[in-house]
């Protein structure tokens, strides 16, 4: 009974797990996966994350805080008594109810925004990589302009110096061809 007195059991998905006053599991549990109604096995009291407090306990009865027991089959002498038996049991099913319809409700909301994040997540990495193919292409086309250029450097290089030899040679051509012109005229 040690063991039992410590745990608490997630009323949405059954998970077990410590209490807040021993490891705090269920605590954790109920921030990963916003659940917020635990139940304390040990005193079958229902805690609600959202208020911080104890709600109530489930199908118990108040005056002695045990779990009501009925009888199979059995027929109550007293009809009032069984009448507010009847009636403490239908509140308290109409209560739990509520609790659970409030806790789905939550539940709804907590998952459809899990898969909005997830979607835009999805959408945002779906986007980066696009945008890392447009910049791949994008270096990829930089980098074949950057080899044309030095190719084009080159030429240009190779052709300066086919053009100063060129100019060279056609300067003395032009010298040869004035000097022999003089020496011709000169005679």
């Amino acid at each position: 009974m040690l063991i039992v007195q410590y745990l608490w059991v997630c009323l949405i998905c059954s998970n077990v797990g410590c209490g807040r006053y021993k490891a705090g599991h269920s605590l954790q549990h109920q921030k990963k996966t916003g659940h917020h109604f635990s139940k304390d096995l040990y005193s079958g009291r229902i805690w609600d994350y959202i208020t911080d407090i104890f709600v109530h306990r489930l199908i118990q009865d108040n005056k002695d805080n045990s779990f009501l027991n009925l009888p199979e089959g059995q027929t109550l002498q007293d009809e009032s008594q069984n009448s507010e038996k009847i009636q403490r049991i239908d509140n308290q099913i109409w209560e739990y109810c509520y609790v659970i319809s409030q806790q789905m409700e939550e539940q709804r909301k907590f998952f459809e925004s899990q898969i909005k994040e997830a979607e835009e997540e999805f959408k945002g990495e779906k986007e980066y990589k696009q945008l890392e193919e447009i910049q791949q292409e994008k270096e990829k086309k930089l980098n074949e302009l950057r080899q044309n250029n030095s190719q084009i450097k080159q030429e240009i290089l190779k052709n300066e110096k086919n053009f100063k030899f060129n100019n060279i040679i056609n300067m003395l051509y032009n010298i040869i061809f004035f000097t022999l012109q003089y020496i011709i005229f000169q005679k």
